[in-house]
C-alpha cells in the first residue's frame, strides 16, 4: 500500500468503511492506545468467559446464532445505533422486525437460547444517526484546528473523552447495557482522545487544551517551558497552530517522534497527555460500570477492542491496545498482518497473513481465549466482491476460524444480514467458519486447559515503550512467533507488563516449565523483570536476546563456532546458565534481528535461519520436511486427562476455487510428554468427518504417527493406551 498521503485517508475511511451495494454502515472498530495511573486489577469476570465461546460481529436472531453456531451474539451490535445492543436496521433488519427497540426482550430471548449478549459504549466514533436520540450530539465532539467539530467524513463525527458531557454519555450508554441483561460490555476504540490527536486531526477542543495546560505546568517548571518548547505564557490558539501541522503523515521525514525541534517535543507530550487522559477516563467509566453492575447483582464481563493487539503506528502514532489490559477482562480485537506497521485495507494472504502470533500473545496477557475480526476495511473489500463479482470466501473464514482456536484464541463472525431471510452472506462467505465453530460446540474439551504446549521454550514479550517508532511496534516478537509456527517448532508466550501502565507480575514460576527464553527487542525491562530473568539463567536456564545489557546481563561475549546459527552472534557464560545473543543492534526505527528482519521481508531464508536457532536450542519440528508454512501444527497438553491435542491448520488456499488444497499423509512427530510414555493411541477428528484412529508408533520418548488426509483442520487426540 501507499506509505504517503493516503496512509490518514486510509485509517479514515475505516472509520466510514461500508458495504457498498446495500449502502451498509460497517459495525466498525479501531483500537487502543496508552495510558498511565494506579494499577488496579480488574475483579474476577464472569466463569463463562473462561469457557470456550464462538462470536459473532452483530446481533443476530437467536435461531440465525443457532445456524451460525455462535454462542456470543453481537460483540460490536449497538455501533451506529441508538442502543447499545440493538444493532442497526442495516445489518439485520430481522432482530428489529421481530424486537424493534425492546434491547431487553431480545436480551430475555437470547439468554433463553443459551446465548451470551454483549452491548458496546461507543468511546469515540459520533455516528450522526445517533443525533435522533442525542441531538446535541455535535457540541460532545472534539475540535479540528479551525475549532471546527472533529469529523472523518459527513456521517462521523469524533468524540472527546476529556468533555465531561460525553463522558457521563459513556456511562449512561454502559449502565443502558447493563440494565438491559448484557452479559459483556465492550467499551470501543479505548485510545480515544490521543488517537484523534495523533492523525485524525483533532484534539483541540477546549477540554483537550485545558488538559494539556494542566499537564504541561504540573509536569515542568516555567522555565522549562520556555527552554524545552519555546511556551511562556499557555496561548492555547498559538499552541493549535504549532501542533496542527504535526499529524499530518504525507512526509515521512516530519515526524514528531523522529525528529527534536521544540514543535517536535511539543507534539510528543501533547500525545503524553492525551494517552494519560485516555487511560484515566476509560479507567474510571469501566471502575463506575463494575460497581453499577455489582450494585445490580450482575455479573458482567468488560472488553474492548485492539486493533493488531496494538503492533500498529503510523508515523509513531501508536494505537496503543496493550495499556488498557488491566482495566479489562478480555480483548476482542480487528487483525490484519500489518509488516509495516501501517494500516489496510487488503488482508495479508496466507501463509503470510498467519494470525497465531497475535492470538498467543493475547493468550498470554489474559490466560483466557481472545476473540479476533478480521479488520473492517477488509471485511469491506470482501462484502463488495461478494456483491458485485459474486466471489466467494467461505473457505478463508474457515481457515481464519480454524487457526484462532489451535492458536489458543477465538474467532468473531463479521456477519451480517442486510436483507431479512437472505442467506447471501451466510452462503457466500461464513458457512465454512460456522460449520468449524460448529465442531468447536461440539467438541469443547479439545479446546480446554491451560493451553501449554509442552514446549521447553516460552517467548517472553516484555510490554514497553520503545517500539513506537519502529514499524509495527513489535516486529522481533512477531517475526520469531511466526517463523516457529510455520516451522511447527512448539513454544509458550510468557507475558509481562510495564509495571506503568500494566502491572509487572513476572514471577519466577512463570518461568519454570522451560529451559529457555527468547527475549524479542526492543526492552526496557523493570528491575523485577531484570531478577527474574538473572535467576532464571543463574539456575542454568538459557536467555536468548539481543539486549543482554538492558536486562542486566553484562559480561564479556564469547565466540561462538562456525557450526551455530547465523543469527547468534556471540554467548555470554553466566553462573550455570547462559545467554545468547542475537547478532544485530536496535536503532529508534528497527530492531535488526532475525525475527524482526523476517516478519518485515518474509524471506524464506530468515525463516530458515529461525529453525536452525530452535533446534540449536533442543526444539524439533512437529511436521518434519513442511517448509511452506502453510501446513502448521499446534499442540495443547491435557494432564489431567493424560492426552496431547495437536490441532493442525491448512492454509493452502485456492482463492479462485474458493477452496482448500487438501494434504494427504501428513507425517507428525513429537516429544511425548511424561504421561504418555509407552505405547499411545490416537484419533483424529475433522469437521464434517467420522473420527478416524490412527496408528502410533513410540521410540526414544517420540510419538510418531500420520493423518492421511487434511482438508481445512483436524485435532489429533493422543492418549497412554490402558491396559
Amino acid at each position: 500500500m501507499s506509505r504517503n498521503d493516503s496512509t490518514s485517508s486510509r485509517w479514515q475511511g475505516r472509520l466510514t468503511a461500508t458495504a457498498a451495494a446495500s449502502g451498509l454502515l460497517t459495525c466498525l472498530c479501531l483500537l487502543c492506545s496508552r495510558s498511565s495511573g494506579e494499577q488496579v486489577p480488574a475483579s474476577d469476570p464472569p466463569g463463562w468467559l473462561d469457557e470456550v465461546q464462538t462470536y459473532c460481529m452483530v446481533p443476530v436472531l437467536p435461531e440465525t446464532a443457532a445456524v451460525l453456531h455462535v454462542t456470543v451474539n453481537g460483540v460490536w451490535g449497538g455501533m451506529g445505533g441508538a442502543d447499545p445492543i440493538l444493532t442497526q436496521r442495516g445489518a439485520v433488519p430481522a432482530v428489529q422486525d421481530r424486537f424493534g427497540t425492546d434491547a431487553k426482550a431480545f436480551a430475555d430471548a437470547c439468554h433463553a437460547a443459551g446465548l451470551m449478549v454483549p452491548g458496546v459504549v461507543n468511546g469515540l466514533e459520533g455516528f450522526l444517526t445517533m443525533r435522533e436520540v442525542w441531538p446535541d450530539l455535535e457540541a460532545m465532539a472534539c475540535r479540528d484546528a479551525r475549532g471546527e467539530p472533529a469529523r472523518v467524513s459527513d456521517e462521523m463525527l469524533l468524540m472527546c473523552t476529556n468533555n465531561p458531557a460525553w463522558q457521563r454519555w459513556e456511562v449512561d450508554c454502559g449502565q443502558r447495557c447493563i440494565d438491559a441483561g448484557a452479559d459483556l460490555v465492550q467499551l470501543d476504540t479505548p485510545m480515544s482522545a490521543s488517537f484523534m490527536s495523533g492523525f485524525l486531526k483533532a484534539g483541540f477542543c477546549r477540554y483537550c487544551m485545558a488538559a494539556f495546560r494542566e499537564y504541561l505546568e504540573g509536569k515542568f517548571t516555567s522555565e522549562q517551558l520556555r527552554q524545552r518548547f519555546g511556551v511562556g505564557e499557555f496561548d492555547a490558539q498559538a499552541i493549535i497552530a504549532r501542533l496542527s501541522p504535526l499529524q499530518n503523515l504525507a512526509n515521512p521525514s516530519s515526524r514528531p517522534f523522529h525528529n527534536a525541534s521544540q514543535d517536535d517535543l511539543l507534539f510528543r507530550e501533547f500525545i503524553y497527555c492525551q494517552e494519560q487522559s485516555g487511560w484515566d477516563t476509560r479507567k474510571e467509566l469501566i471502575d463506575s460500570l463494575r460497581a453499577y453492575a455489582k450494585a445490580a447483582g450482575r455479573e458482567v464481563a468488560f472488553a474492548t477492542n485492539a486493533a493488531d493487539l496494538g503492533t500498529v503506528n503510523p508515523g509513531g502514532f501508536w494505537v496503543r491496545a496493550l495499556m488498557f489490559a488491566d482495566i479489562f477482562d478480555t480483548f476482542i480485537y480487528e487483525q490484519n498482518v500489518e509488516p509495516a506497521g501501517m494500516m489496510s485495507d487488503e488482508a495479508t494472504e496466507y501463509p503470510r497473513g498467519k494470525w497465531a502470533a497475535y492470538h498467543k500473545l493475547a493468550h498470554a496477557i489474559k490466560l483466557r481465549r481472545c476473540p479476533a475480526v478480521i479488520h473492517a476495511g477488509a471485511m469491506g473489500r470482501v462484502l463488495q466482491d461478494v456483491l458485485t463479482k459474486g466471489i466467494t470466501t467461505n473457505t478463508w473464514m474457515a481457515v481464519q476460524s480454524a487457526e484462532a482456536y489451535a492458536a489458543n484464541g477465538a474467532y468473531v463472525q463479521y456477519y451480517i444480514e442486510p436483507q431479512a431471510g437472505s442467506r447471501l452472506f451466510l452462503d457466500k462467505c461464513w458457512a465454512g467458519a460456522a460449520e468449524h465453530a460448529g465442531f468447536v460446540e461440539s467438541h469443547r474439551d479439545l479446546y480446554e486447559g491451560d493451553l501449554r504446549s509442552g514446549s521447553s521454550l516460552a517467548v517472553l514479550f516484555l510490554q514497553n515503550e520503545r517500539g513506537r517508532t519502529i514499524p509495527a511496534a513489535y516486529p522481533s516478537y512477531l517475526g520469531f512467533a511466526q517463523a516457529l509456527t510455520e516451522g511447527n517448532y512448539p513454544f509458550d508466550v510468557v507475558f509481562a507488563g510495564d509495571g506503568h501502565y500494566v502491572r509487572d507480575s513476572l514471577a519466577a514460576e512463570d518461568l519454570m516449565p522451560y529451559r529457555t527464553v527468547l527475549v524479542p527487542s526492543p526492552v526496557a525491562p523493570t528491575d523485577n523483570q531484570r531478577q527474574v530473568l538473572s535467576n532464571f539463567a543463574k539456575a542454568g536456564g538459557t536467555i536468548v536476546c539481543q539486549e543482554p545489557d538492558a536486562l542486566g546481563m553484562a559480561g564479556d561475549r564469547e565466540s561462538l563456532g562456525a557450526a551455530a546459527p547465523s543469527c547468534l552472534a556471540a554467548q555470554l557464560g553466566y553462573s550455570k546458565g547462559r545467554v545468547l545473543v542475537l547478532r544485530g543492534s536496535v536503532s529508534d526505527t528497527w530492531t535488526d534481528d532475525v525475527g524482526a528482519n523476517y516478519f518485515r521481508t518474509y524471506q524464506p531464508a530468515l525463516r530458515k535461519e529461525v529453525w536452525r536457532l530452535a533446534e540449536e536450542l533442543g526444539l524439533a519440528s512437529i511436521v518434519p520436511g513442511e517448509e511452506s508454512g502453510l501446513v502448521c501444527a499446534y499442540p495443547i497438553l491435557q494432564p489431567d486427562r493424560e492426552r496431547l491435542i495437536l490441532h493442525l491448520v491448512n492454509y493452502d488456499i485456492d482463492g479462485r476455487a474458493d477452496a482448500v488444497r487438501g494434504k494427504a499423509n501428513v507425517p507428525l512427530v513429537l516429544q511425548g510428554p511424561g504421561f504418555l510414555r509407552g505405547s499411545a493411541k490416537a484419533w483424529v477428528y475433522s469437521p464434517g468427518a467420522e473420527p478416524r484412529e490412527l496408528v502410533v508408533r513410540s521410540a526414544d520418548g517420540k510419538l510418531s504417527l500420520t493423518v492421511p488426509q487434511l482438508a481445512v483442520s483436524a485435532a489429533v487426540v493422543i492418549r497412554a493406551e490402558r491396559t
